[in-house]
């Protein structure tokens, strides 16, 4: 599950007060899913970070920004 990656990255980066994952398209649809949320703007949000949408990224790559 990605939401296991995005716990892993918290842990080994921190939160801060802007912080936000950036992920491929490929990864975005399978948060939703995963999240059972749908957002057509291209956000979706996890532990209390905005997750978006970013397309020209590596496919099944995740940032942290």
């Amino acid at each position: 599950m990605i939401t296991e990656v995005l716990d892993k990255m918290l842990v080994e980066f921190g939160k801060g007060e802007n912080t936000e994952f950036v992920v491929s398209p490929n990864n975005y649809d399978i948060l939703s899913n995963e999240l059972f949320d749908e957002c057509p703007i291209g956000e979706l949000e996890y532990k209390g970070l905005k997750i978006v949408k970013m397309d020209g990224i590596e496919e099944n790559k995740i940032y942290l920004r």
